[in-house]
C-alpha cells in the first residue's frame, strides 16, 4: 500500500519532470494532479480498496471483482501460507 501511496504523491509533485520519458522533439506530457484515478481488477481491486481508503489524492476508483476466491488462491499457490488459512 505504501508503494502506491508514494506513487500518487510523486505524481502530484509539481517538480516531477517527465521530459526524459519522451523523444527530444516530442511534447512533454502534463499530468493533472487533481485527476488521479484507480482502476484494478482481481488483486488490483483488493489493493485498490486499501489504497483508496488511505490516499485522498485518488479521486475515484473502479474496482473489478476484488477478492474473488482470494483465500483459495492463497491456499493453492503457497505451500507456506496454505496452513495458515485452512
Amino acid at each position: 500500500v505504501l508503494d502506491h501511496v508514494s506513487l500518487v504523491r510523486l505524481l502530484r509533485n509539481p517538480e516531477l519532470d517527465l521530459s526524459p520519458l519522451v523523444a527530444p522533439a516530442a511534447a512533454v506530457p502534463r499530468l493533472d494532479p487533481d485527476r488521479i484515478f484507480w482502476s484494478g481488477g482481481s488483486l488490483g481491486g483488493i489493493m485498490g480498496t486499501m489504497v483508496t481508503a488511505v490516499e485522498p489524492g485518488i479521486v475515484a476508483a473502479a474496482l473489478q471483482v476484488p477478492g474473488a476466491n482470494f483465500v483459495q488462491l492463497i491456499s493453492t499457490s503457497s505451500s507456506e501460507l496454505a496452513p495458515l488459512v485452512e
